[in-house]
Formats: C-alpha cells, structure tokens, sequence
C-alpha cells in the first residue's frame, strides 16, 4: 500500500519517519515501532528516521536497536558509524550493522566485514563472511566451510544459513551430505538453505547458458593449474563483469576453494581491422578457412564494436596506383555502400558483414598487395578509438618484403594497432613477419589451412570477455587432471570440462 501511494506522489515516505518519531515519544510497546522499521526498510527510505536515530539506539529493547541498526547502517553506510557499532554489547546489533552493508565493494567496507569474520559472535562472523562472499572474496568460500564444521551448534547452524544467503550451487554437495546427519535444529536451516540456493539455482538457468571458450588449461612447472577462458558477447546476450565468486572450480572430486580470478580485455568497444586476400575460387582451402575465421569471430562481435574488412590482390596485374585509395566498399550490393559510407568504413552490422564475407569482390575494388591493403584498414582504423586490433591473412604467393612487412609494423605502431599475422604455410617463424606481427602484444602463427579458422576465432576470443583461473594443487604436482569449471551468474551458466596439459619437458 505504501509503495502504491508513493508511486501516486504522496510523500508517504516522510510519513512513515513522522509516525516512528510519534511512537519513540509516546513510549509504547516495542511491536510498532518494529513494525514500522520494516516497512522503512522495504522501501528504502531509512533516510528519514536518521533524525530520531539517538533515541533508537538507546531503546531499551535489543530487537528495536538491532532492527534500527540494520535500517540506518543502510541508510548511512558511514564505515565509522558502522564500525562503532562492533563495539556495541549486543551481538544483533553488530550482525545488524555488518549486514547494513552487505553488497557495498569498497576497500572500507571490506575492512568491516573483515573484523566482523573474525568475531567470536556466530551471527556477526556469519555476515562479515557473507559480506566478504558478496564482494567476490574468494577466501570466504573456504571459511563458511570451516565455519560450517565449528564445535560449536550455533556456529555450524550460521554457518548452513549463510550458504543460503550465497545462493550459491557449489555449496549443495556439502548441505546434501551434512543433511542426513545434522541434528534437528541444524538440519531445519539446511533445507531452507537448500530450497534457497535452489530458487538461485533456477534464475541463473533462466538467464541462459553462456558458451565457454577455454583458450588454454596448463599445468605449469610448480604445479600451479591455470586456465584461459573467454566467454562470447553472444550477439544480443551480454554478460556482465564477473566475480570471482561466479566460478566453481572442481579438479577431480576435490572442490577448489583457494584460487584466484583474474579479469582481462573487456573494452567498451573493440575495434577490429581484417586485410584478407582476394581470392577467386570460393572452393579454395585458404578462401573457405578465412571464410569460416570471420564467421566464427562474427559470432563474438557486439553491436557497438566496429570491423574493417579490405581484400588485396595476390597477382601484379593491377597498375602501381591502382585500388590503392579506394574506400573499402568490397560490394556493389547498395546496401553495403550505403553502410560504409554511413560509418566512415567502418562495418557495424552482423548482416551487412554477413553479404560482405563470402568475397571475392571485383577487382578494381581490391588493394594492389598486402601492404596496401593493410595501410587502407589502417588508415580506417586510426578513425576510431579505443583498443584496435588488425588481422593480417597473408597469402603465401603474395607475402610482402621485408621492407614492406617494416612499413606495416611503422604504421600500426604509429596508431597503436596490435597486429595478428595468419599464414597457411611459408617461412619459419623467426622472419622479420613474424617479428612484427609479435610486438606490442601481436600474434603470429602458421598452421595447417583446416586449422586457420579455430586460430582465428581463439585469437578473436581473447579480446573479449576474458578470464585467467589460477589454484594449486592440493598435493605434490603430479600429471595431468580433468578439471571442471562452472559459472553461476545472473548473466547465465555455463559448465565445462577440461584436460590440463602437463608442463612442457
């Protein structure tokens, strides 16, 4: 009712406030005054009783302070007025105060949560760990499992609530196994914390599965397990940032409660360049693998992300001059024109790459060799800011000098443009090509032609949406193992398997 009435503009916010006060100076019974925190608190107005908060805290009820505590550390969120409240006698209301706070990420606040984890208060050292969880912590996954194993009743009891409170799926093997068990008090708080991270459960399902791209899942020489993973923008679906706390990280039956989630390439727009060559017969290996790369990267690209695409000639019939200042049309569909010439040459949507993919175009239409082509996408390019990544698909019957391959790198790094060379076959990698495709962060490989579109979509993939896992192992390094990794977000799911590579001899 009170939500109705302030959508209808009466100010029934600063009511609620007037009537808590009227009630603190008439001294009555503790119930209205609860009752009013409540409904002050589910509206999210705790601003207006900040006037009467003096006399709150001296109520001489502990469930009136506690529940005034939990209202105005939300409406404040001050970390001195907050940590003041630790000090208070009553356990409710320090729990109350961390609580206050919980989905705040600061380093202050963290702070708070880290002194109240530490409490030997079970509900207080409950909601600084729950505090830590929702701030990404991964270190709170392993103390609510030890907090869960407490000698103590109410501990273990606030321990199987909290996991509840996380909403977190990696927690149901555990509460599954304690079940049969816990004690009646103890086993009464594992089914509401099941039926909760249940309910979680679904709405992540609900949001989707996201397709986990691992780039690569090694064992290093100590031991350390890591593994690259991108997860794809996925056309319309757009998944956020995530925690550390989204990953579940399983290496054979041993759930990884210590490891470390790192966060890397997730530009607001990304910019990418594509100097391909042209190549008449669409049953050409090379054609079909540079065809099936730029689809397979398609799939990755995000509506406000740009392209450039221009195809250069592998033979010397086209004069010196000849398409070297063309604007990088590649059709004569009118739709695609109009398109470019919209966005200075740049391409924006997935159907208009779509009809300019499959090439060849004409060839008054292509650059004179790769080097010209490379300095048109370039010269595109430099029009647009942000991170700005150009693929370089040589031909190896049109592979530029080494003065030419110099004049490339000069002009990337004139722009701050990462290169990424792909060749089918041709010279070892320690050629001046190669060399300047690797600075700054480039790429160079050569591979096998059915291979050149999986290289392709992998490089693609690292621009976006990245993700690097880190753990240890939990004994001596030994050989390889299957590990699983799942994600549990609001954005989707998303769960795989993989091989960890041994390290190298």
């Amino acid at each position: 009712m009170a939500r109705a009435a302030i959508a209808e503009g009466q100010p029934v916010d600063v009511r609620l406030g007037d009537l808590l006060s009227e009630e603190l100076a008439a001294g009555g019974s503790s119930a209205p005054l609860i009752h009013l925190l409540g409904i002050i608190d589910a509206l999210d107005c705790g601003q207006h009783i900040l006037k009467a908060r003096s006399s709150l805290l001296a109520h001489p009820d502990p469930r009136v302070r506690s529940k005034a505590t939990l209202v105005l550390g939300r409406a404040s969120r001050n970390v001195d007025w907050i940590l003041r409240r630790l000090l208070e006698g009553d356990a409710r209301v320090q729990a109350n105060a961390v609580e206050s706070v919980w989905g705040i990420d600061t380093v202050e606040i963290r702070k708070v949560f880290e002194t109240a984890a530490k409490s030997p208060h079970n509900r207080v050292a409950v909601n600084g760990l729950v505090g830590l969880y929702r701030q990404g912590a991964v270190t709170s996954i392993a103390r609510l499992l030890a907090a869960a194993e407490h000698a103590s009743e109410a501990f273990r009891i606030s321990a199987r609530w909290a996991m509840g409170e996380t909403g977190d799926p990696r927690f149901l093997p555990y509460l599954n196994s304690v079940f049969r068990t816990d004690p009646p008090r103890c086993r009464a708080t594992v089914i509401r914390a099941l039926a909760r991270i249940r309910r979680s459960l679904g709405l992540y399902e609900q949001a989707g599965l996201l397709r986990a791209e691992v780039l690569s899942a090694v064992i290093e020489d100590a031991g350390t397990r890591r593994i690259e993973l991108a997860l794809p923008p996925g056309g319309q679906q757009q998944c956020g940032p995530l925690a550390p706390t989204d990953f579940v990280v399983t290496e054979g039956d041993r759930l990884v409660t210590q490891y470390s989630v790192t966060a890397r390439n997730n530009p607001d727009i990304l910019v990418s360049g594509f100097a391909i060559p042209r190549i008449l017969s669409r049953a050409d290996p090379y054609a079909l693998a540079i065809e099936s790369g730029l689809r397979a990267c398609l799939e990755w690209k995000r509506k406000t992300d740009l392209w450039c695409i221009d195809r250069y000639s592998c033979d010397d019939s086209l004069e010196p001059d000849e398409g070297a200042n063309r604007a990088a049309m590649l059709s004569e569909d009118p739709l695609v024109v109009g398109h470019l010439r919209r966005n200075r040459g740049f391409l924006t949507e997935a159907e208009i790459i779509d009809k300019v993919i499959p090439g060849p175009g004409h060839k008054d239409q292509a650059s004179r060799d790769a080097l010209a082509g490379s300095g048109k996408v370039i010269e595109i390019l430099s029009r647009a800011a942000g991170v700005r990544h150009l693929f370089l698909c040589f031909h190896p019957d049109a592979l530029p000098a080494d003065e030419a391959a110099e004049e490339i790198e000069r002009r990337a790094a004139e722009e701050k443009i990462v290169l990424h060379g792909m060749l089918p076959e041709g010279p070892e990698d320690d050629t001046a090509l190669a060399r300047i495709c690797r600075q700054h962060g480039g790429t160079f490989c050569r591979r096998p032609v059915e291979q050149i579109a999986d290289v392709m979509a992998t490089v693609f993939a690292g621009f976006l949406n990245r993700y690097e896992i880190t753990w240890g192992p939990a004994d001596a390094p030994g050989p390889a193992h299957s590990a699983r990794l799942q994600i549990f977000s609001r954005g989707g799911c998303a769960d795989c398997t993989v091989e960890l590579e041994p390290p190298a001899l």
